[in-house]
C-alpha cells in the first residue's frame, strides 16, 4: 500500500441485499429461535469479536452464514487493497442480545435447523447495521460541524472497540480511592471516604471487596480465554467454583455478581426505562455486562464493559441508572481526587509537579485538569444537540461557569496581561515565549476520539474572539490528553530515563493540526508499566497477607488488555 492507511467497512443489508433494514426486519429474523439460546450465541460472539483484537482472524467462517449475494457484494466492495471488510463486530452483537431477549420467543415458534438458525444470526446482523446511524450525515458541512456529528455517531462505539487495559484500570483505581491519592491530603482523604460510603450505601459491600471483586472479574476473563482462545465460553463461570480458594465468601460474591448481571428478563426492563427497543443505546449493558442464568451461572455480554468495571466504572453503582442526567453523587469529589492523581503521576523524577504551566525555550503549555465525565447515555443515544450541549456543559462553560477552554483561555489572557506589565510569572521571562498550547487533561476516555479535538479547537477559537483574548505568543491548537496518555508518557519517561515534565513537553509541544489526538504522535509501549506494576504488586501482597487470595495466586496479566 501506498500510502500504508487502510479503510475498515462496516456494511448493511442496503448495501449488501439492497434493501435498508428496520427495525421489524430484525425482529421477523430472529423471532423463530428460541430466546436464551439466541442471546447466548450473541454474547459468544461478543466474546469471540473481543479476543480477535489480538487475533487479528478474518470473517469468513461468519460470512459464509450470509445469503449468496451478500456475499459477492461483500466481495467486490472489499477488493480494494486499502479496504477492510468487518460486517461483524461487538456493537452489532451488543444490539443483537438486546433484540434477542425482546423479540425472540421464550422456546423458539418453529422448527429451526442449526444451519437455519445461523443464516438467521448473519442475517440479523447485517440488518443491525443499518439501523446504528443515530440520524444520517447532511453533504457538505464544514469540517467542525462534520467532527461534531461523526463524535455524536461514533464515539460510543470507538469506546467500545478501544478499550482501556485492565492493568491500567485496576492500578488507577485503587490508586485514586484506597492508596497514594487519599493518602495525600485531609481534601483527598475525605473525597475518598465519601466515595466509598456512597459505594458501599448502594451495593451492600464494602469498598474493597467490591474492588477486589471487579479486578478478579476483569482478570478471569482474559485469564480464561488466554488459556482457550478459540473456546468463546471459556470465561463462563458457575458462582460454585468461582473463586471457592478465596475467603471471600459466596454470598458476597453473589450479591457483587448479581449487581453487574442481568437475566434476559431483566435486558428487556432495563431498557424499558430507557424508551424500549433502540439499536444505539448501551448503558444497560456498561452498568451491567455479565449474562445470568437462573442458577447463577454467568456468561460475560461485554468483556470491554466487564474490564471498564476494573476502573473508574466501578463508581457507577452508586449512580442511578435512569435519565438522560443520570445522577452521579460521586462526581465532585472524583473530580479532587482525579487532579491529585495527575499530579501524582507527574512529580516522579527531576521534572517537578505539573501546577499550571511548562515552560520550555520558546514555548508555554498551559494546562487545566478536568475529572468530569460525559453522559454515557448521551453518548450512545442523545442527538448531535444533545452530545454538543453535554460537552458545553462539561468543558467549555455552563451558563456563567467557567469550564475547561475558558478557564484555559482566561490563564493565557492573565498571561498577556503579565507580559505587558513586564513581570515574570514563576521565573519565565514571557517576552520570550512565541508559542503557547493550551493542553486539558481529562478522565473522559471519549475526549481522545479525534473528532472531539477538532469540535473543541473550534469552540476555542470562537471564543478567543469573543473574550477579546490576547496571548503572549502564537496561541496553537488544543492538545488533549486522557489519563492513558498521561500514564503512557510517564511511563516513556521512565524507560527513556528522561523528566516527565521534558517528555510531556516533547510531545505537547509538537505541531499538528486541530483535528489530531495526542496518541497519534507517540509510540505505544508494550511492556508493563513500572509504576502500574508496583500498585498492582503491592494489591497482590495485600491480598496474599489478607488471606483474600491463596499465597500461590497468579499474577495479574501483564498484557496491554485487549489490545
Amino acid at each position: 500500500m501506498a500510502d500504508g492507511v487502510r479503510f475498515r467497512l462496516t456494511l448493511g443489508a442496503t448495501q449488501l441485499l439492497q434493501s435498508k433494514a428496520t427495525a421489524a426486519d430484525v425482529a421477523g429474523t430472529i423471532k423463530g429461535i428460541p430466546r436464551y439460546e439466541f442471546v447466548r450465541h450473541c454474547t459468544r460472539m461478543l466474546n469471540s469479536l473481543a479476543f480477535d483484537r489480538r487475533l487479528q482472524d478474518d470473517q469468513a467462517e461468519l460470512v459464509r452464514w450470509l445469503p449468496a449475494e451478500a456475499r459477492l457484494r461483500a466481495s467486490r466492495l472489499g477488493e480494494s487493497e486499502n479496504t477492510d471488510i468487518r460486517l461483524f463486530h461487538p456493537f452489532q452483537q451488543l444490539m443483537l442480545v438486546h433484540a434477542g431477549a425482546r423479540f425472540c420467543d421464550i422456546k423458539g415458534g418453529a422448527d429451526l435447523s442449526n444451519e437455519e438458525k445461523s443464516r438467521r444470526w448473519a442475517l440479523a446482523s447485517i440488518q443491525v447495521n443499518d439501523l446504528m446511524t443515530k440520524a444520517e450525515i447532511p453533504e457538505r458541512l464544514s469540517p467542525p460541524a462534520l467532527a461534531i456529528r461523526v463524535f455524536s455517531e461514533e464515539a460510543a462505539r470507538w469506546e467500545l472497540a478501544n478499550p482501556s487495559s485492565p492493568n491500567h484500570s485496576v492500578a488507577r483505581l485503587r490508586s485514586l480511592i484506597l492508596s497514594g491519592v487519599p493518602q495525600t491530603g485531609a481534601a483527598e482523604a475525605d473525597a475518598a471516604e465519601r466515595i466509598k460510603s456512597l459505594l458501599e450505601q448502594s451495593v451492600g459491600l464494602d469498598f474493597t471487596t467490591a474492588f477486589n471483586l471487579t479486578a478478579f472479574l476483569t482478570y478471569w476473563w482474559h485469564a480464561r480465554m488466554d488459556e482457550d482462545p478459540h473456546n468463546p465460553d471459556a470465561a463462563a463461570f458457575d458462582l460454585r467454583h468461582w473463586l471457592n480458594r478465596s475467603t471471600i465468601p459466596t454470598e458476597q460474591q453473589r450479591i457483587f455478581l448479581h449487581r453487574v448481571s442481568m437475566t434476559t428478563d431483566d435486558i428487556v426492563a432495563a431498557f424499558d426505562t430507557f424508551g424500549g427497543m433502540s439499536f444505539h443505546e448501551m448503558v444497560p449493558f456498561r452498568n451491567r455486562p455479565l449474562l445470568r442464568s437462573e442458577s447463577d451461572q454467568f456468561a460475560f455480554i461485554c468483556p470491554q464493559f466487564a474490564t471498564e468495571k476494573g476502573g473508574v466504572d466501578l463508581l457507577w453503582l452508586a449512580s442511578s441508572e435512569q435519565g438522560i442526567r443520570a445522577k452521579r453523587p460521586w462526581t465532585d469529589d472524583f473530580g479532587i481526587l482525579y487532579e491529585r492523581y495527575v499530579r501524582l503521576a507527574w512529580s516522579e523524577g527531576d521534572g517537578g509537579q505539573i501546577d499550571g504551566l511548562i515552560h520550555a525555550g520558546h514555548v508555554l503549555v498551559v494546562i487545566e485538569v478536568k475529572g468530569s465525565l460525559l453522559s454515557q447515555r448521551v453518548l450512545a443515544a442523545g442527538t448531535v444537540d444533545d452530545v454538543k450541549s453535554d460537552i458545553e456543559r462539561k468543558f467549555v462553560r455552563d451558563g456563567s461557569s467557567r469550564k475547561a477552554v475558558v478557564q484555559l483561555l482566561e490563564a493565557v489572557a492573565w498571561l498577556e496581561s503579565q507580559r505587558k506589565a513586564r513581570r515574570q510569572v514563576r521565573g519565565i521571562d514571557l517576552s520570550k515565549v512565541y508559542r503557547v498550547v493550551p493542553l486539558l487533561v481529562t478522565a473522559e476516555r471519549a475526549l481522545r476520539f479525534p473528532p472531539a479535538t477538532l469540535w473543541l479547537n473550534h469552540r476555542m477559537k470562537l471564543l478567543k474572539s469573543e473574550m477579546r483574548v490576547k496571548s503572549p505568543g502564537a496561541l496553537e491548537n488544543l492538545v488533549i490528553c486522557g489519563t492513558e496518555d498521561l500514564e503512557n508518557l510517564e511511563q516513556l519517561a521512565i524507560e527513556r530515563k528522561k523528566s516527565p515534565i521534558s517528555v510531556l513537553d516533547q510531545y505537547v509541544a509538537m505541531p499538528r493540526s486541530e483535528g489530531e489526538a495526542l496518541w497519534q504522535h507517540y509510540a505505544h509501549l508494550k511492556s508493563p508499566h513500572p509504576r502500574i506494576r508496583k500498585v498492582l504488586d503491592e494489591w497482590v501482597g495485600e491480598l496474599r497477607r489478607s488471606g483474600v487470595v491463596p499465597a500461590a495466586a497468579p499474577q495479574p496479566d501483564s498484557s496491554d488488555a485487549l489490545g
